[in-house]
């Protein structure tokens, strides 16, 4: 097993969650536990002071929170999701909630999009119902850079998206790793392939 240098262990444990831990664990490739724990030690000296400020600065310029764009998009989710995927939205925008690194100002996309991550990749959802949610159109740009498909042609370069973009759109970059922290703690469904999956985008993502 991949043993955490300390001040990586301090700064997941700050965050209240171990999934990270567990990739690294349950991670099946040598190459993969040591690429994810050097990026770990690398982030977390600057990670802490930096990410919120910059977040904060793009959470400043959104409009208040009212909390209407979650029940929105929750109804969205309720209205073209499977259960399983339903429940899949519902723990991601839970995490969003309740991450006290995401600022107050940014938690209502961060748990809109939570909501509906999914939509465009699962079912029939069109972009008129997704507009409707944000006439500022953001929540919209948003979900075109999560849905996976819609502008790359592989995985890997899908996560190096988001990472790219995660200045302009923290609320993206927020919003996949809760999906990946719930698709890895999800154990009866997280095949081997899966979690070699997505233990590389982490890798690349943090």
């Amino acid at each position: 097993m991949y043993r955490l240098p300390v001040p990586a262990k301090v700064f997941f444990f700050s965050f209240s969650d171990t999934f990270l831990l567990f990739v690294l664990s349950q991670a099946g490739r040598k190459n993969v536990q040591k690429e994810i724990g050097q990026k770990f030690t690398v982030i977390v000296a600057k990670y802490v002071d930096l990410r919120y400020c910059k977040d904060k600065e793009t959470a400043e310029m959104l409009p208040q929170r009212s909390g209407q764009m979650i029940e929105e998009a929750r109804q969205i989710a309720e209205k073209y999701l499977s259960k399983k995927g339903y429940l899949h939205s519902q723990r991601v925008a839970q995490y969003t909630e309740e991450n006290p690194m995401i600022p107050e100002e940014l938690k209502e996309q961060c748990a809109a999009l939570a909501w509906i991550h999914d939509v465009w990749e699962d079912s029939g959802c069109g972009t008129e119902e997704i507009r409707a949610l944000d006439p500022q159109k953001r929540l919209l740009r948003s979900l075109n850079l999560i849905t996976h498909g819609k502008n790359e042609e592989t995985y890997e370069e899908y996560i190096r998206t988001i990472k790219a973009m995660q200045k302009t759109y923290p609320e993206v970059w927020w919003v996949k790793v809760a999906d990946m922290k719930d698709h890895l703690t999800q154990r009866e469904t997280l095949t081997p392939r899966l979690q070699d999956k997505y233990a590389r985008a982490l890798a690349i993502l943090l």
